[in-house]
Parts: C-alpha cells; sequence; structure tokens
C-alpha cells in the first residue's frame, strides 16, 4: 500500500450501473422471437434498406436518428414475416444514422437489438445526377427482330434513381417493345407494343415519380411517363458498366430506326472526410497455461487474443497520420494493447493496422455466443471518427440450410424428384433453353447467362386448354423455425390465363399467391413461407398454369427454398492459469514498492516494484483516496500495465490517494493485496472490481 499526498482540485465522478432482476409468470405461448442477420444495403444520399430475419412470423420496426441512442424516428410493417426489409427514406446527405430493430409476434413476444446496446450505424451518401448520352442517327430497327444500343458507364457508385429518355423514329408503335438492361443482365420493360398504329418516340422519358403510366399516353409519348415495369428495381445496385436499350419489333411489314437515348442515373458518391472500422483479422490466440483452444482459431475463455483492424475511407480526401485505439463494451473482456497506427488511407482505399496490431485478453467463464461489442475510436489529420464491430465468443455455427435449389440446367425434364400433373391435353410443362428446343418461337428468359429453364406455353399448344402443374421434390423441414421461398420467373399474359403459386403440406395445396396480370422479364420472387412451411416434414413448391387456350406462356427457374434452424456453439477454455501471487513487500530479498513524482503538479507518477521474485503474468494498479483507506474504496485502476517493474502512471486525479499494486491473470482474478498491521488480508476476499476485476484470489504469496 502507498499513499501520495495532493491538494484536492475536484472529485472523480463515477458512473453507477443498476442492474434490476425482475421475474414474471411462465405464459402458456411460444417463445419470443430470435432476430438475427442485421444488415444495411442500398444507402444513397436520402434513402437505405435496414433488413433482419425472425424464427417465427413476428412485425417489423426500425427506430433510427442521427444521434446514439436513436429515438426520434421509426419505421415500421405490421405483416407478420420471418424476413423483414424496412426502406427508410427522406434521410440527410452525408450524416452518419444510429439504429436498433424491433419485432413483436402476433401473442405479444417481443424482441429488440441493439447490437448489444452500442446501435447499429450506417452514413448516408450525397445524391449526384449524372447523364449518360447515346447518339444513335438512324440506327436501324429490324422488322421483324430486335437492335441494342449499348451505353458504358465508367463510375462504380450505388444508384439512387434512373430516369431513360428516349428518341426513336417507327411506322407503327404497337409493334415496340423497349428494353433496359442493366449490366448485371436484369431487364426492365419501358414500354411492351403500346400506342397502336400512332408513331414515333419524341424525348420520351420513362420516370418512376411521373404520373401518367405509359400505356395511357398517345403517340409519340412526349414528356414524362411511368414505364411498365419500374424502374426502381435495379436502385441500390452498382452502376458500373455496360447498359442497353433493346428495341425489339414484333411484326412486319413496317419500320424504323434509334436515333439517341439518355441514361439519367442519381448516384450516391462519398462526401466530406470519414474513416470507419471495415472489419477484422485474427492472428494469433493464445492460452498461456496451454489447452485445447490455444491457438485454435476460436475466440475461447482464458485467451489472449491478437488481431488486426481494418479501416476503409469513405470520404472524399486521403488520410494521413492515422491511428485508432479500441474499446471493448462488453464484460469479460479488457485490452492489453489497445492502440495502433495505420499507414495513410487513399480515397476508397482500405487499410490494415501496423504490428503490434491490437491484443484483447478474455476472461475465464465467458460464455459461447456471447457477443463481444468493441468500439474504434479513430484519429487523423483530418479529423476523428467513433465506429463499432463485434466478434461472437466460441465458433458458433449458424442453423439454417438450403432446402430447394433448381437452376433447370441439367438434361432431364423434370429435374430428380420433381413431377408434372398434366390435367388437360398431351401439352403441358418442358424443358425451354436459349436454343428453343420446342420451336415455340417466344421471347428467352432475360436473366444473366438464361441456358434452360421450366415453360409451359399455352401459344404453342394451340386452341387446347391447359391445367398444369409442375412440383418440387418433398422437403423435411422439421426442424426449422423460418422458411423462404425465392425464384426467377415470367408470366407472358394472353388472356384469361392464370399462374398460381402453391404450397402442399403433406399432400394438401395452399395457394400462395395467383397472377391474373403479367410480370416483368424476369420478375424476382421471395416470400415468406414460414406459416405454412416450418415444422412440417412433407413440403412441396408447385407452380400451377390453368384456364389457358391458346395463350401465352409462363417462365420458372432458378427455385431455392432456405430455412432458419436453432444454431450451435462450441468452444475450448484454456486450461486454468496458476492463481496470480501478489507483489512483493520488500521483505527478505524483494524489493519495496516506491514512487516518484516527475511533475511538480503530481499529475505524473513513476511507479516501482518487485516483479521478479515471485513473477504475475500481468500487474494493475488499483488507487483510492486517501480518506477512504480504512474502507479500500478504490476509485479507479491502471490495467494491466506489464511486468517491466516500472510504469508511467500519467493524469494521476489531483487528490490525496492511496495506491497498491496486484498481480492479475489478465482475465478476471487479482491476487492479495498484502495484509495489515494485524496480519488481515486487505479489503477481505473482495474483489476491487477496477480493470474487469471480478475475482480476488488470496491463496498465493509472496515475501
Amino acid at each position: 500500500m502507498y499513499a501520495i499526498p495532493y491538494r484536492v482540485i475536484a472529485p472523480c465522478a463515477a458512473i453507477l450501473i443498476l442492474w434490476s432482476l425482475f421475474t414474471h409468470a411462465e405464459e402458456n405461448r411460444a417463445p419470443d422471437p430470435v432476430i438475427s442477420s442485421v444488415s444495411v444495403e442500398k444507402i444513397t444520399g436520402s434513402t437505405a434498406e435496414i433488413s433482419w430475419n425472425t424464427d417465427i412470423a413476428a412485425d417489423s420496426m426500425v427506430v433510427y436518428e442521427d444521434a446514439s441512442p436513436p429515438v426520434a424516428n421509426s419505421a415500421s410493417d405490421a405483416d407478420f414475416v420471418g424476413r423483414h426489409v424496412i426502406h427508410l427514406s427522406g434521410l440527410s446527405p452525408c450524416t452518419s444514422y444510429f439504429f436498433y430493430v424491433e419485432s413483436e409476434d402476433e401473442f405479444g413476444g417481443t424482441v429488440t437489438d441493439d447490437n448489444v446496446g452500442s446501435y447499429y450505424r450506417f452514413r448516408t451518401l450525397q445524391d449526384d445526377v449524372s447523364n449518360y448520352p447515346v447518339f444513335e442517327p438512324d440506327m436501324p430497327i429490324p422488322d421483324p427482330g430486335a437492335v441494342e444500343s449499348l451505353n458504358d458507364v465508367a463510375e462504380d457508385y450505388t444508384i439512387a434513381d434512373i430516369d431513360v429518355t428516349l428518341d426513336i423514329d417507327h411506322e407503327w408503335n404497337g409493334d415496340l417493345t423497349l428494353m433496359l438492361i442493366s449490366p448485371g443482365g436484369y431487364s426492365v420493360f419501358l414500354s411492351e407494343r403500346h400506342g397502336s398504329n400512332g408513331y414515333d418516340y419524341a424525348g420520351t422519358t420513362f420516370d418512376d415519380e411521373a404520373t401518367t403510366p405509359i400505356g395511357d399516353g398517345t403517340p409519340p409519348f412526349s414528356g414524362s411517363f411511368i414505364p411498365d415495369s419500374p424502374l426502381y428495381d435495379l436502385d441500390g445496385s452498382s452502376s458500373l458498366g455496360q447498359w442497353k436499350l433493346r428495341v425489339h419489333d414484333q411484326l412486319s411489314p413496317d419500320s424504323g430506326e434509334v436515333n439517341s437515348w439518355n441514361l439519367a442515373l442519381t448516384l450516391a458518391e462519398p462526401c466530406g472526410v470519414f474513416a470507419g472500422a471495415e472489419g477484422y483479422a485474427q492472428i494469433l490466440d493464445d492460452c498461456s497455461a496451454g489447452g485445447a483452444g490455444d491457438e485454435d482459431g476460436v475466440w475461447d475463455p482464458g485467451e489472449e487474443v491478437t488481431f488486426s483492424l481494418d479501416l476503409v475511407n469513405e470520404g472524399i480526401l486521403g488520410l494521413t497520420n492515422v491511428s485508432a485505439a479500441v474499446t471493448p463494451l462488453t464484460g469479460g473482456v479488457t485490452m492489453s494493447d489497445a492502440a495502433a497506427d495505420f499507414p495513410d488511407i487513399p480515397v476508397g482505399g482500405t487499410v490494415t493496422s501496423i504490428a503490434p496490431h491490437f491484443t484483447a485478453d478474455l476472461q475465464p467463464g465467458l460464455a459461447c455466443g456471447t457477443v463481444l461489442v468493441f468500439q474504434v475510436d479513430i484519429t487523423s489529420d483530418f479529423g476523428s471518427w467513433t465506429d463499432f464491430f463485434r466478434k461472437e465468443a466460441g465458433a458458433v455455427t449458424p442453423g439454417g440450410w438450403t432446402a430447394l435449389d433448381e437452376d433447370f440446367e441439367g438434361a432431364t425434364f423434370p429435374p430428380s424428384g420433381w413431377t408434372v400433373v398434366n390435367l388437360e391435353t398431351a401439352h403441358t410443362w418442358f424443358l425451354d433453353g436459349d436454343t428453343d428446343p420446342e420451336g415455340c418461337n417466344h421471347r428467352d428468359l432475360e436473366l444473366p447467362a438464361p441456358n434452360q429453364w421450366a415453360a409451359v406455353d399455352s401459344w404453342c399448344a394451340f386452341y387446347n386448354d391447359m391445367d398444369e402443374e409442375l412440383i418440387s421434390p418433398s422437403m423435411d423441414l422439421t426442424t426449422a423455425t423460418a422458411v423462404f421461398l425465392e425464384f426467377d420467373h415470367y408470366f407472358s399474359l394472353g388472356s384469361d390465363e392464370i399462374a398460381e403459386l402453391d404450397v402442399w403440406v403433406s399432400g394438401a395445396r395452399n395457394t400462395v399467391k395467383t397472377w391474373t396480370e403479367g410480370t416483368g422479364n424476369a420478375y424476382h420472387e421471395a416470400m415468406d413461407i414460414t406459416a405454412l412451411a416450418a415444422g412440417e416434414s412433407d413440403v412441396q413448391v408447385g407452380f400451377h398454369y390453368y384456364d389457358a387456350s391458346f395463350e401465352k406462356y409462363w417462365y420458372v427457374d432458378n427455385v431455392t427454398v432456405t430455412t432458419t434452424a436453432p444454431g450451435a456453439c462450441a468452444q475450448n477454455p484454456c486450461a486454468a492459469s496458476a492463481p496470480p501471487p501478489p507483489a512483493p513487500d520488500g521483505s527478505a530479498t524483494t524489493t519495496p514498492l516506491t514512487a516518484e513524482r516527475i511533475t511538480p503538479s503530481g499529475d505524473e507518477v513513476d511507479v516501482f516494484w518487485d516483479a521478479t521474485s515471485c513473477p504475475a503474468d500481468d500487474y494493475n494498479l488499483i488507487y483510492g483516496f486517501l480518506s477512504d483507506v480504512s474502507t479500500y474504496v478504490t476509485q479507479g485502476g491502471e490495467c494491466l500495465i506489464g511486468t517491466s517493474e516500472t510504469h508511467n502512471w500519467l493524469s494521476v486525479p489531483a487528490q490525496d490517494l492511496w495506491f497498491v499494486i496486484v498481480g492479475t491473470d489478465g482475465t478476471g482474478t487479482e491476487s492479495s493485496w498484502g495484509t495489515d498491521g494485524d496480519g488481515a488480508e486487505r479489503n477481505g476476499p473482495t474483489p476491487s472490481g477496477q480493470c474487469s476485476v471480478t475475482a480476488k484470489d488470496t491463496t498465493q504469496t509472496c515475501p
């Protein structure tokens, strides 16, 4: 024990955390929902898309604000689903937002995910309109046939909005189908055979925010119109690559030419100066006393984990003189090396911390699956920022699996386990492809690299009544807690035919969705079928096409069924370390604890002790007010100060103090504080509570 007299300038403040324990009556209902996979996508200058999953159907709410904790704004959806997507709009550009998500099931069970108290964060960008014009004077349109005009975009930004303006001469607009095809191969129908025998598209702009659908316009369609398929389906995708305007003349003999078109992209671009944490990489996990967890690549209880950190420059200026400090926000974790320097970061670049990087110490008893939250404080010559990252303790294996994945690329149809039910004529579902094996001479399915797909074609069957079903293999979803169905399709409507999606459970049909209007080519469907399929042992997906006679066709491809289910967690705790010995008191041949004032004010002190006679893994300096020395009330600590036998104590509180050096195992246990004049243990068996210490072991001694 050591005392230093100082004059009192200001009292120290402390934060008191109150932990309320309560119980409530057991209710006779299912457990509350469990939230997983919270993510942020499609960030622009004014919008963002928040998504997450729950293991049972529940509603959706996001609470967000440009401050932490977020309380000011919320967006919600009352539908009970397992896959949740909330679109935020009206956001301010170049602003950091904090948010948490909440879901409540039909029984009132509510769960909130606030990233373990640190809240999730994203930063908006700034929207800027860029025009990409293409001039194609008198580019002929085959009659019949199709022509594609190409538009290469070199910028790689997230799209916030798309408008298309074009000028086309043609003698019979009703022959034309106009499509915009993105670099990813996805098609948007701008206009499908509108205008009958009218002439031309003259200064026609396709804009989702227009007020008049293109089908309600009249040639030459001058002005702004809502396209047949929404352009907003491409919002959130990348601008980079080759865009195509596809003009298809489906009937002869009228002819025409493409003159020009313009792609107006509202792009979400970086703004200001900003850096954030991009990720981390584990370098070494070390059990000082050995054990199965030593260097197994997993963050196990009792380990010392060294990791690197990546920072990304999301601003408009290069960053120099960059450093970061990491602070754990989860109990049971301390940092023995909390700061590191970084190379300069160019605009858009990502860099890794410079050795020796960062080191975290995990206490014994840390529960498997515990989410460890870390705060990252970043500084540079151009500003400072705060970000967060998190890591799970142990090896967590997510639940869930892919129950069905069919792309119809095999040589056999129907694929193994699938069945075709033909209820009317010999014409039914078949394997179609870009080689048109049945000779139906219809448009291909517009997907990246389309090869084969399932098709049913009433036009090709002429005046034969059709009632046809394509049904998947049976799936055992007994252990699934949530089930999601996705597929691509194109329903080209002739007149009265119907396309229907069914989920069969133990032989019983459940109609999930019916189409009586055509879709885009191709349209991606994503559906939550948890209510019907989760927990069932015999589930099938069916595509039912009926009431068709010399109509058109339905294409289906890329059918997947994915699930969520309870996960697992495994860990290999380190072998128990020997209890830490105390620092010697100077008797026998040991060296006593001493201190030396470095500055006249006393705010800097050098401390010396003996770490050789009875070495501990590490040491903490614990201190309190001198007036409280009889009760040993602590006020703070200098944590994990090493074994060099000297410590430079900076920012010493301006108060009369007592302090003591104690040994620690670095994972939550400290040594004896030594004995008082009566031979009693100082502060008894009670640990200091400083430096994440939760236990005190007094079994070890040192002269």
